[in-house]
Parts: C-alpha cells; structure tokens; sequence
C-alpha cells in the first residue's frame, strides 16, 4: 500500500500543534502526556520544525543506569551539530578524557566513557552542549527527553533528573520536553511550580481519522469507513498500521478490512499473549473482561456479580494499575471529540485480540 513514512504527520492536530510551537519558541518547557502508539516524537519534531529550531531526541527507555544514560545523552546532544567533525572538536575540548567512536554508517558520534570517577562531572559538562549546539545552528534547541518516567529505575532519588532540568532550564537558546505515558506523568499539581506547558495527545477525531483514509487514497464503502473508524478508536498508530495493511482496490468493503484486521491481530498475537501473561491475575482478569463487555462503570454492582469480580479496594487497585500502565484510560480522560474515554482500551488492538482470541 502507498502509505508514505511520515504519513502520520497528516494526522497531527494543527491547532494543538500551532500551540505549542509558540510556546516552545519563547523558552518553555513542556510536559508532554500521551499513550504508546499517539505520535509523541512526531508531533515535538513537527512543532519544533514549524519554529525552524533543533529537537535533541532521547529515549530514555533505552537509559539502563548512569553510564548508558551519559553515553545516550551525548550521543543525542552530538548529533545536533549535524556535522560530526564539530562534535569531535566540542568533545576534545570539553570531555579530553573520554574517548569517541564515529558509526561509520552514520556518521554518529557515540561517547565511551573511560571511567565513573568523572562520570558526575562529565554529565554536568553535556548539560552546557545543547547551548553549544544552538549557537553552532543558530536555531532554538529542544531536548526531548521521551519516557522520563524510567530514570527513575536507577535515580531513585531524582538527584540526576532534577540536575538536568534544571541546569537545561538556565540555557538561554535551549528548553526541554518531557514525555510521560498518559497514566504515568507525575502529579500535575506539581508542575504549576516548575513553569511547565502541559499538553495532552488524546484519540484524535473520527473525521479526522476518516479524512485521512481517504487522503491515503481508500475509497471505501460507508459501512468499511464506519468500520475502520471503529476499529482504530482514533490511536494514531493503529491507524497507521492498518493502513499498511488494507489492499489497493477501486473499492475497499467490510469484508477486506476485516481480513486486513485479522492479518494485523494474527502477526501481534505474540506480543499480547506475553503481555497478557506478565500482568498479576486480577489485572488480566480485568482486562479480559473490558474487552468482551466494555462498561464505563467497572465498580458497579451489577457489572461485579455478572463477571464474578471482587469489590472494592481489589478491583479498584487493578483498574489505577491498568491506567498507569497505560493500557486503559482513566475515569477522567476524554478525547478530542469530547467523548469520555473511561476504562476504554488505550491500543485499540489489544482489545480487539482479546475479543477474536479469547471470546
């Protein structure tokens, strides 16, 4: 199918979008929240292309401990130079004592750090390298650290992370975006005291969704446009991917966007069952049950004796669980649309394997 690589970008919301790219360019910092699979790194590239500044990308998912963190970081911030040549040279004058591999594929600078005697000191030094890069450009530059939560894995007492957002924050040509799941940011009672933007990427419009179906060249029939809106639940990935899926005929029907669909569901079969069976029982009995009868009121009386649940403070403990893993929506949660979104699946796809795979 002729879907094109940053064909997700058609599915970005401008307003949204225009908003924080304005925000972005007079040096705030951002709290972006969104669940797996709603175009996080996208949607910071686009914004910060539209004010023609630099994005310095991390996930820090990849961040295992210190010294993998030190190395990701400048490898990341290195590659802002664009130019490997003026990296090499930021390095020999500020980090002498390390040495620097260059990918020959690439061209990207990888950091090997020789000892973790300096390994404190050496990461307060990258912390002046995004400055760097923006005078070398001439362009605001945008650390988007993605996942921060997972620092946390080894800086437990977020010596580190408070070090760096706040060393980044007295840049005067540099600002940061930190991207959290949306069941994992922190409490946001707390960023009103850190001059934060907080944006949400919740499920986008189902006009939107079908718009750009029909941009990527489907032409369906109404029942398949209202199916594959159905199925996609507005999650910007999966739109994606089904699209990737769907073959090229004059006129797409129900019947081959349901086999595309089980294709799909068939090749992440895997991936779920795993996920399934590494979740504690009561939060995959929860899940399960969600998918086959999906109710906005999981605690409710009638909704706990029908599927034999347990009450109280069992069951509530499972669903804050699933939330935080981003596999459901909070109570709270509503999308562009303005329709709430409580304890609906947030990867569409997960849900719909359970209802195939487990009815």
């Amino acid at each position: 199918m002729g879907v094109t690589k940053n064909a997700s970008s058609e599915l970005e919301r401008p307003a949204l979008r225009e908003h924080t790219s304005q925000y972005l360019s007079k040096d705030g910092n951002l709290l972006l929240l969104g669940v797996p699979g709603s175009g996080r790194r996208q949607f910071i590239e686009r914004a910060v292309t539209d004010i023609q500044g630099t994005v310095l990308y991390l996930d820090c998912l990849r961040a295992t401990d210190r010294v993998r963190f030190v190395g990701l970081l400048a490898q990341s911030f290195l590659a802002g130079f664009g130019d490997y040549v003026a990296g090499l040279a930021w390095v020999g004058q500020h980090l002498p004592h390390n040495q620097v591999q260059i990918d020959p594929r690439t061209r990207q600078l990888n950091l090997v750090c020789t000892t973790t005697r300096t390994l404190e000191q050496d990461f307060l030094t990258l912390l002046d390298l995004p400055q760097a890069v923006a005078r070398h450009r001439q362009q605001r530059v945008i650390v988007f650290l993605n996942n921060f939560v997972h620092l946390g894995s080894w800086d437990r007492d977020e010596s580190w992370q408070a070090q760096l957002r706040r060393h980044l924050d007295e840049l005067p040509d540099a600002n940061y975006v930190l991207g959290y799941g949306l069941g994992s940011g922190p409490d946001l009672a707390i960023t009103t005291d850190n001059n934060y933007e907080i944006v949400k990427l919740m499920p986008l419009e189902t006009q939107l969704v079908a718009r750009w179906f029909a941009a990527q060249g489907f032409v369906c029939t109404p029942p398949a446009r209202e199916l594959i809106t159905r199925l996609v639940q507005g999650h910007l990935g999966t739109c994606v991917a089904l699209a990737r899926r769907l073959p090229v005929l004059a006129l797409l029907t129900e019947t081959e966007v349901r086999t595309a669909l089980a294709h799909l569901l068939e090749d992440l079969s895997a991936t779920f069952e795993t996920l399934l069976r590494q979740l504690p029982a009561i939060q995959s009995r929860v899940l399960e049950t969600l998918a086959l009868d999906p109710t906005l009121h999981p605690q409710s009386n009638d909704y706990t004796q029908k599927h034999s649940l347990p009450r109280g403070g069992s069951l509530q403990g499972a669903l804050t669980a699933l939330v935080k893993k981003d596999l459901l929506y909070g109570p709270d949660s509503q999308g562009d649309d303005q329709i709430a979104l409580a304890y609906q699946f947030c990867q569409p796809l997960l849900g719909l394997w359970i209802q195939q795979y487990l009815a």
